[in-house]
Order: structure tokens, then sequence, then C-alpha cells
């Protein structure tokens, strides 16, 4: 009975320390996430967002996409362009948490890596997931396009190629198929 009683205090010492470091972690993102709100560049010429927004309305059509089927984001979907405009909202919204290098930091995780593309089959996936979920504090305040613009620079630093003509666009993001190299 003596050692129940110190396993349960043991535990509820555990506990508590976990939910004060959760607690603690918290605190440490949301001052992250304001302290880079207000440490933040102010906003620069929105005219690259725009720029790209406008070359993924009146962009080709995806390779293979359409009657032939999805297109591998190995093909090159995305132009420089809007992976530079995404990089730049990227910074803006995301940074603060996911890290400069997209790397993540504490409990964030990386947007880099194997088994970070692993988990999306899609573009479309991972951009429904993103306006579901992010930002933490504010899920769903970006507009869909600059979703997608914040996908092609995650593409470009998980090394898929550009295209110079093809570039995302948020009709065909579900024929956009995200997969590792073999």
């Amino acid at each position: 009975m003596l050692m129940l009683g110190k396993t349960r205090r043991s535990r509820t010492l555990r506990m508590a320390g976990v939910a004060a470091l959760m607690a603690g972690a918290a605190a440490v993102i949301g001052s992250a996430n304001v302290a880079a709100q207000h440490s933040a560049p102010p906003p620069s010429d929105p005219a690259p967002q725009e720029e790209a927004a406008a070359e993924a309305e009146a962009g080709d059509d995806l390779p293979g996409a359409g009657a032939d089927g999805p297109v591998s984001a190995l093909d090159g979907v995305y132009t420089v362009a809007q992976a530079d405009a995404g990089l730049e909202i990227y910074f803006g919204n995301c940074s603060a948490c996911h890290a400069g290098n997209m790397r993540g930091s504490g409990f964030t995780p990386g947007l880099l890596g194997r088994r970070f593309i692993a988990k999306w089959d899609s573009a479309a996936e991972l951009v429904a997931f993103m306006q579901s979920a992010m930002p933490p504090a504010a899920p769903g305040s970006l507009e869909p396009e600059q979703y997608m613009l914040i996908v092609a620079a995650v593409l470009r630093a998980n090394n898929f190629p550009a295209s110079e003509t093809i570039q995302l666009q948020l009709d065909t993001l579900d024929q956009v198929v995200i997969e590792l190299a073999q």
C-alpha cells in the first residue's frame, strides 16, 4: 500500500509537471507569435503576391492533369514567382512557429523532409489542412490563394522543381500529387 501511495504521488507530480510544461510552451508560442507580429518588418509591396496570384489565374494547365489524370509535384507545378510570394507570406504568418528555415521549433513540426512529404497525398489536402488549422491563433484567416502560395514555397524548400510555365492553381490543386522521389 505504501508503494501505491508513492506511485500515485509520483504520477500526480509528473502529470502536473507535464501540464506546467505544456502551459509554458503555449505561453512561449503565444509570445513568439506576438513578438513576431510586432517585430516583423513592415509589410512589403503586395505586388509579388498579386503577381503570383494573377499568374496562377492565367497559367497553363498542369501537364498530365485533367483527362490524363493527376500530375506529380516532381514534374514542376509552381513558378519561382509563386514560391517567392509564398515565402513572403510564410515569413509573415508561419515562421514564428515553424522557424524561418521551415525546420520547426520546440513542439512545432518542421515542413521539410521525407516524413513531412509522406503525410500529404495532394496539394489540395495540404491546403485544406492549412486552412482548417493554420495559423493556430486564427485558422482560415488567410486567403485561399495565400495558402496555395505557401504550398509553393514549401514545395521549393523540399526541392521540388519549379516550372517556367506551369503554376499552382486553386482549381487544380487536387490533381497535384505530392510524392517522394524514387
